[in-house]
């Protein structure tokens, strides 16, 4: 469902990641893989109210292969004017390999430096 934080390498189950999101908050940047279209589903349920009790949140989605990392990466970095939270999904990253590598490592470094309240998901 979502890799485990600091470089452990292994697979959490949709239980684990909502219990560590209960104790880590909600910001952050998030990995979701697998066949399991439904537990992804919930995940961004799960996520959108955490960041905002009414859910209504910003979204900035964008598709591997249609948008550009940087544009990815400004959103990332840009924090919203009326909401204090924002959240970033990029679907189909399987599809961003094409990039350059400077782009990469720009967005890299934009997850890096995400603002309190944002999130990134892929």
């Amino acid at each position: 469902m979502a890799r485990a934080s600091g470089g452990e390498g292994r697979t959490l189950r949709y239980a684990e990641w909502v219990a560590r999101l209960d104790s880590a908050g909600s910001g952050g940047c998030f990995l979701f893989s697998g066949p399991e279209t439904l537990l992804r589903d919930q995940a961004m349920v799960e996520l959108r109210s955490r960041l905002s009790s009414s859910g209504d949140v910003p979204v900035d989605r964008f598709h591997g292969g249609e948008a550009s990392l940087p544009q990815v990466a400004n959103a990332c970095l840009t924090v919203g004017l009326f909401h204090p939270q924002r959240l970033v999904v990029l679907s189909d990253a399987d599809r961003c390999g094409r990039a350059g590598k400077r782009d990469q490592e720009a967005l890299f470094a934009a997850l890096q430096d995400l603002p309190d309240g944002s999130c990134f998901v892929a």
